[in-house]
């Protein structure tokens, strides 16, 4: 299998699409490991990036994907069709895992390869969060709007703010973020390249990320909704995507390695029942 960088590790997913049996290569890079190709990997991130969004620009690349500390790309062939990247951060004394982009090409959104990259990466972490801090628990933050990423960490996660699986269906509300996570949020955005973005206590939702690149904002159409409608109706309560708007949540989770595992195990048994 073709690598495009020095050290890494491929490895290689299969998923049903029907009858077809679909394979994948997620390609896991540690950071400073860029090789002699890096202006064609660049090039390939970039028409990634245009293709599901929108020209990010160069400096979005080198910060947000190129100098993580892991990054995963995910091949069909020879394509890129998905990329999630991981860094680390201290954040009021805590080390933190941020997941500083996650995406796939729209016509493979509905295999479940989301959890599935996103699993991948989690072994990573674990492993460095063991070694480097001594914990079996990680700490995880990222941004999203995107209901299938919030419904994936829902299953595996011990603690998650916002937690769309708390959502109550007659109030339309969850309760407020507690005083340790709402200061490691209001801290993670001052830290960012927009510290002046509207930030809510209540759910945990950011607004004005998009303000010069509108065309990131999802269209009525086009939201990426989880099986799950709890999930789903949390979501369209608190961002609100008909009005196009561009809210988004802030998401901060604990895995514990127990709790992945539970999570792997009922995803093996459901794909052995489906068969």
């Amino acid at each position: 299998m073709n690598k495009y960088f020095k050290n890494s590790k491929i490895k290689v997913i299969r998923v049903k699409e029907g009858r077809k049996i679909l394979k994948f290569k997620a390609e896991i890079v540690k950071k400073n490991l860029l090789s002699s190709n890096e202006s064609k990997v660049k090039k390939g991130i970039r028409e990634f990036l245009k293709y599901c969004w929108g020209d990010f620009g160069e400096d979005f690349i080198e910060k947000h994907i190129i100098n993580t500390n892991w990054a995963l790309f995910l091949r069909e062939d020879d394509r890129l069709v998905g990329i999630t990247a991981v860094s680390k951060k201290n954040i009021l004394n805590k080390n933190i895992y941020y997941l500083e982009f996650t995406g796939l090409l729209p016509e493979i959104r509905s295999l479940g390869l989301m959890g599935r990259i996103n699993s991948i990466l989690f072994n990573h972490i674990f492993i460095d969060n063991l070694i480097k801090n001594g914990k079996l628990t990680v700490d995880i933050m990222f941004i999203s709007p995107n209901p299938r990423v919030l419904g994936f960490l829902a299953k595996v996660a011990k603690f998650m703010y916002p937690n769309p699986l708390l959502f109550d269906t007659e109030t339309k509300k969850i309760p407020p973020a507690d005083e340790e996570t709402w200061q490691i949020v209001e801290e993670l955005i001052r830290q960012s390249d927009k510290p002046n973005r509207i930030l809510h206590r209540d759910g945990c939702v950011l607004e004005g990320s998009y303000a010069d690149m509108p065309w990131l904002i999802y269209k009525k159409d086009e939201v990426p909704w989880y099986r799950n409608k709890l999930v789903n109706d949390f979501c369209e309560t608190y961002l609100d995507y008909q009005k196009e708007e561009g809210k988004e949540f802030i998401i901060r989770a604990e895995i514990t390695l127990r709790s992945l595992v539970v999570y792997y195990i009922k995803e093996f048994l459901n794909n052995f029942l489906k068969n």
